[in-house]
């Protein structure tokens, strides 16, 4: 027994030791404190003689979440002459890098950002060719992590041995690589060329001429009789394309002013890098921190411009960045591809054609038609392998959307390998050594396709990216090692180019067709409530505005500010990051993005107040109320507008009385009536206090029992819904024995991740909220009757108005909640006598439908589910839906529709969804499936509110209603109109809802010159024939048309 394997790794580790020498500490050293917003040209400059003496090794910060800056001067000893100078630094108590609170430094040298010093990057080669007595100027500036705990530092330079280091990575390479290679005649083998070369490395006098002539005889050896000899006989096809990468999370555990300094940080090291090996390739993703950089530190932008054109730096990805894909909505998902693909070409002149998503929390079944129409040829993931359940039977298909198309997907699968069970271990942030490449090949399912997985390496999540470490690895791998896969470094569209070439013709090129859905983080349907609130209401608000904005443009009334929406877009669009709105991040990210929130609320109602009062200014008449509708159907519904004012009727065009009702809400005087509305226009009413006698057996109410022509409803002791009783159909809606919106709580003790997983077992400890503190009638008006119900669990509260209108068939519940509690999670159920195994359910311009039972692993695993305004039950000819205003998670299972009200969990936010939440769910109950019973208008409806504003004197010409757009098909949606980005053109998009071939029509009530279809990033693709300002076209299943209207 030789103990080979020990000896090779004893070897290694004195030559890691001995890749450099001449160590010496870096003395003199200032450090200073930095305060307020970040200005590194400014802090770099700072007067040194204002600057405080630091020991190095000493603590100099302790509470986290700070910035310091160091200045030194580093004059170049005698001993470097002619020698790579470089610079370590350690950050360890005992130990090289402080890796619990992990600070991160950029070094300037000579004013120039060279490389930062993370806990993957611990030294710098300031020059390669150093010359005795020459000094550099050094600027660091320091974050000390968000963690508490203590922080030093002290920096060392030394010289690093290129020849020792050669040897170093040529033994390390194969060495490691010994332990994956399956054949046990070549890991003997490749043991023997080792230890001979070892053998031959005379360590009596390191560094000695007699040193240097054995290393370098070592070395040709292993090059000379193992890489092209041996090695180079080797014919696996086996070859992992490999992409240098960093995933450089937007906001999650730091906020978002980090996450600029972390760009800076791992931009520099990346370019310094290419700097140091040519072959080295990699990849960036999200427009939104090359703009960071433009506003930080323009002058790094220009570098990585002339990386981009000589082909090693690849700015990819699509989208503005990387993007939750359950929760926003369709028209995000288009600007989030708009925006990318613009800064993109606008700043490299490269057309993105590559979506990359390596973390994000689930796919949408809309993505692929979004991507197809949006010039984005492939998609690329690696979330999915964390799949809790199933694994996904496929690494390279076609992914079929809700409408039929395709899109080329090729899953990420770098990483340690399958674990005991087989799951595939894939990380986006993979090491590149031996594990890993051996691991990439066996994660990877579909090797009858392809012998060329895909592989990202490098430091992630918090920036970093790859180390010198990495891509000297790298080259040894691309060399060849027998038995192991080969490696080449590619950028990432060339590899999806050549992949799809090579696989687009196989027989055997298997099809996902629906969601790609994540069996993993389904509590990011729910947490941090008021995040998701916020962007449902800001994607309402710009959607409504560019609408009114537009047409007031075209007809002269108003401008459109095209630069103003399109900045406020950037900013909700960066709230969409895949740790933002999802609710898993630190307190500080909810901090920033209320203020973003506020800052969108504001200027988007300032522009859409603008349009409405450009259209209110063309009306005729006193006292009026005009009403705006923002959909393009005919509407009946409620209207509310606030006034100091009594009330008691409106008249109509035709002078018909419609009665009306005071109310008070949050302290504040409403008027309500219910209208009858144009499409998507506005219809005028004249208000009056004339006497209104109004009579109305069937609508009626008390503290336990609410009606009306469609709707009986009772209560029982604990205010739930005991008996829901449809007239029209003459049923039953709750199921025998059943109580309806019964409010429950469970205990929510995630067994890893507290935000953003919910794992099966909550449902094994419910706690029914049936301690009902108070209730009473509060309206009993003749247009609405209200309930109020006020319940408490713990200490937190829970308030709920529960509305019947008189010509409603669904109920409304207004519900706030005062949240003080923690790991609960909180859901309402109704149990319906409704009897289908698939529920149907809302998603970017569509729906899907999923399972209601758990017959197997893949359905169970479906246990919460994201839907946006709707999810629906139904047998045949009668269902029920389920509509809410601002929630996302869903389940049903048998006959129980759930909604997911709250979930309280205390990490990585304690108090992320503590305090007062308010939102609005709707039970529908309806004849017909839903399509038949317009489940979407009502859904849309609910959540698109009609604006009443009130005229004193109109001296205009308008004395009824103006309709702009009206499409007469049921199930095609009018979703967008917006101004054209690059022509005064306006841009409609419409998309079809109920899986239905058709021909529609929709009339304009405004002029039009000529009609385009374009794609969705505005392409013309033909120009569409059209009369009396009339479109006609024919609409595919699902699918997404775009018009360009002149």
């Amino acid at each position: 027994m030789y103990f080979d394997q020990q000896h090779i790794r004893k070897f290694l580790n004195d030559m890691n030791t001995m890749r450099f020498t001449d160590l010496a500490d870096v003395n003199d050293i200032r450090i200073a404190d930095v305060e307020g917003k970040i200005n590194l040209k400014l802090l770099k400059d700072t007067d040194i003689s204002k600057m405080s003496q630091y020991e190095p090794g000493t603590i100099y910060e302790n509470e986290g979440n700070k910035y310091h800056i160091f200045k030194f001067k580093l004059k170049v000893s005698p001993k470097y002459d002619k020698l790579p100078l470089v610079l370590k630094m350690i950050t360890g108590f005992g130990y090289e890098w402080n890796e619990h609170r992990n600070p991160n430094f950029l070094l300037f040298v000579n004013g120039e950002p060279l490389q930062a010093f993370d806990y993957g990057h611990h030294e710098c080669i300031i020059t390669d060719c150093a010359k005795a007595y020459d000094e550099y100027d050094c600027f660091i500036f320091e974050f000390s992590g968000m963690k508490k705990g203590p922080v030093q530092m002290s920096l060392k330079t030394c010289s690093l041995d290129k020849p020792t280091e050669k040897l170093y990575y040529d033994i390390l390479c194969p060495a490691e690589s010994i332990q994956f290679i399956e054949s046990e005649a070549i890991r003997k083998d490749t043991t023997k060329y080792l230890i001979n070369a070892i053998n031959m490395v005379d360590l009596r006098i390191p560094y000695s001429q007699d040193y240097y002539q054995s290393i370098e005889k070592a070395d040709d050896y292993l090059i000379d009789q193992y890489y092209n000899n041996y090695c180079d006989d080797d014919t696996s096809k086996v070859m992992i394309s490999a992409i240098g990468h960093t995933h450089i999370d937007v906001a999650w555990r730091w906020p978002l002013k980090e996450t600029r300094q972390k760009t800076i940080r791992t931009f520099s090291t990346q370019l310094k890098n290419m700097n140091d090996y040519d072959s080295f390739r990699f990849i960036a993703s999200q427009p939104q921190l090359y703009k960071y950089l433009e506003e930080d530190y323009p002058e790094m932008i220009d570098k990585i411009k002339a990386a981009v054109e000589n082909g090693q730096w690849e700015a990819e990805g699509a989208m503005w960045l990387e993007s939750d894909c359950n929760l926003v909505s369709g028209e995000s998902f288009v600007r989030q591809i708009m925006h990318g693909k613009r800064y993109i070409k606008k700043m490299f002149n490269k057309d993105s054609r590559l979506l990359w998503l390596p973390d994000v929390f689930g796919y949408s079944a809309a993505l692929p038609q979004i991507l197809k129409k949006s010039g984005v040829d492939y998609f690329s993931t690696s979330k999915i392998s964390w799949n809790e359940y199933n694994v996904i039977p496929y690494n390279t298909f076609m992914w079929e959307g809700i409408d039929g198309s395709e899109v080329f997907t090729n899953f990420i699968v770098g990483g340690s390998g399958p674990d005991d069970n087989g799951k595939p271990r894939v990380n986006y942030n993979a090491r590149m050594n031996a594990e890993n490449v051996m691991g990439t090949w066996k994660n990877y399912r579909d090797k009858s396709l392809s012998k060329s997985p895909l592989m990202t390496f490098g430091l992630g999540d918090g920036g970093g990216g790859p180390s010198r470490d990495h891509i000297e690895q790298c080259n040894r791998f691309s060399k060849g090692i027998k038995g192991m896969p080969k490696i080449e470094n590619v950028r990432a569209l060339d590899y999806f180019d050549r992949l799809y070439e090579e696989v687009k013709e196989d027989k055997r090129l298997p099809k996902w067709v629906g969601e790609l859905y994540l069996e993993y983080h389904r509590g990011t349907y729910t947490s941090v409530a008021k995040n998701k609130k916020n962007n449902r209401k800001s994607e309402i608000l710009l959607r409504d505005t560019e609408v009114f904005s537009a047409i007031a443009d075209k007809l002269g009334l108003d401008t459109y500010d095209k630069k103003k929406l399109y900045d406020i877009w950037d900013i909700v669009l960066l709230n969409q990051f895949h740790d933002i709105i999802p609710g898993s991040s630190i307190k500080e990210v909810y901090d920033d993005s209320d203020i973003d929130y506020a800052r969108v609320m504001k200027d988007g109602k300032e522009l859409l107040s603008s349009a409405l009062h450009a259209f209110s200014k063309t009306v005729k008449g006193e006292e009026l109320c005009v009403v705006f509708n923002q959909l393009a159907f005919k509407r009946v519904d409620t209207i509310r507008m606030r006034t100091d004012k009594d009330y008691t009727c409106v008249y109509d065009s035709v002078n018909n009385m419609i009665p009306g009702q005071m109310v008070n809400e949050d302290n504040k005087k409403y008027f309500i009536f219910e209208a009858r509305l144009c499409p998507l226009g506005y219809t005028v009413f004249k208000l009056s206090s004339d006497d209104v006698d109004i009579s109305d057996n069937f609508f009626k109410a008390t503290d336990k029992m609410m009606e009306n022509a469609y709707l009986k409803v009772k209560f029982d002791e604990n205010m739930n819904i005991s008996s829901l009783y449809d007239k029209t159909a003459n049923r039953e809606v709750i199921l025998d024995g059943q109580t309806a919106n019964r409010i429950t709580a469970y205990e929510d003790k995630p067994i890893k991740y507290q935000a953003w997983d919910i794992n099966i077992y909550y449902n094994e400890k419910p706690y029914d909220i049936d301690n009902v503190t108070y209730t009473e009638l509060v309206e009993d008006g003749p247009i609405r009757k209200c309930i109020r119900i006020d319940r408490k669990f713990l200490e937190t509260t829970i308030t709920q108005y529960v509305y019947l209108e008189k010509s409603s068939k669904k109920l409304d519940f207004k519900t706030i909640i005062d949240c003080n509690h923690d790991d609960i999670l909180i859901k309402a159920a109704f149990p319906v006598d409704v009897h289908a195994s698939e529920a149907a359910y809302d998603i970017q311009f569509g729906n899907v439908k999923r399972p209601t039972h758990w017959n197997t692993s893949w359905d169970y695993a479906r246990f919460e589910v994201c839907a946006h305004k709707w999810a629906d039950l139904s047998e045949d000819d009668y269902g029920v839906s389920l509509l809410n205003d601002c929630k996302y998670g869903h389940d049903i299972k048998g006959s129980v529709l759930r909604l997911t009200l709250l979930k309280s969990a205390i990490e990585p936010y304690p108090d992320a969804d503590r305090g007062l939440h308010e939102f609005t769910y709707s039970l529908y109950p309806h004849t017909g499936d839903f399509k038949k019973a317009h489940t979407i208008d009502m859904a849309y409806k609910l959540n698109y509110r009609p604006y009443a504003y009130y005229v004193e004197k109109g001296t205009g010409d308008v004395e009824n209603y103006k309709s702009f757009i009206t499409c007469n098909d049921e199930n095609v949606i009018v979703d967008t109109l917006k101004k054209a980005e690059d022509t005064d053109d306006l841009v409609l998009r419409v998309y079809e809802c109920f899986n239905r071939r058709t021909d529609c029509t929709i009339d304009f009530g405004f002029d039009v010159s000529k009609i385009t279809e374009c794609d969705l990033m505005e392409n013309d693709i033909c120009n569409v024939e059209f009369e009396n300002n009339t479109l006609k076209f024919n609409i595919k299943p699902y699918e997404i048309k775009t018009f360009k209207l002149s």
